[in-house]
């Protein structure tokens, strides 16, 4: 956020106050809403399978400290960083979307591996054209990975603007309330 708008969050802040309202739980409120828009886009960019994904991002609003009030969006399913950044050579030739600070930090697997049919089903091998090997150990799959398919970056990336303007809004809103004008 530019500091001119920190600045006039600032002075929100500072009227709220004034009045006698609850600053922390009108910022936690606005910082809420800003979240929710963020975890709508990102639920928007997920890729639908069978919804697991989509249905695992999450928001969450929490105090980190006495002056900190910090909006998170994000899921704990262990796969949803290579659905985001892709996987083996096949992710890293595509991921040229991501910013390069982050694509530095982000480690490539360079040779393909096989998967055990108890591990994917095999519509699912079918659907990515995996390479299909019967032995007497059971079917196994072969690939070079996958291409990112960013859902979750996308979406802060296009909120990063609105998120203070929809907290900045909620202050106006509660100022009123509270009977100091806009």
């Amino acid at each position: 956020m530019a500091r001119g708008g920190m600045k006039n969050m600032d002075r929100l802040l500072r009227k709220i106050n004034r009045l006698g309202g609850d600053v922390k739980k009108e910022l936690r409120t606005g910082v809420a809403q800003g979240t929710k828009l963020i975890q709508g886009d990102a639920k928007d960019n997920a890729p639908v399978g069978d919804g697991q994904l989509q249905n695992s991002i999450k928001e969450e609003v929490k105090d980190v400290d006495a002056n900190t009030i910090q909006g998170r969006v994000f899921t704990n399913l262990e796969h949803a960083p290579y659905v985001e950044f892709g996987t083996g050579p096949v992710g890293q030739a595509n991921n040229a979307d991501l910013p390069p600070d982050l694509r530095s930090k982000i480690t490539y697997r360079q040779d393909g591996w096989w998967i055990h049919e108890s591990q994917i089903d095999a519509a699912t091998a079918e659907k990515y054209h995996f390479f299909k090997v019967e032995t007497g150990e059971g079917v196994f799959y072969y690939t070079r990975g996958m291409k990112p398919q960013p859902y979750m970056y996308p979406a802060t990336q296009a909120r990063k603007d609105d998120v203070p303007k929809v907290i900045a809004a909620h202050l106006n809103k509660a100022l009123q309330r509270l009977g100091g004008g806009a």
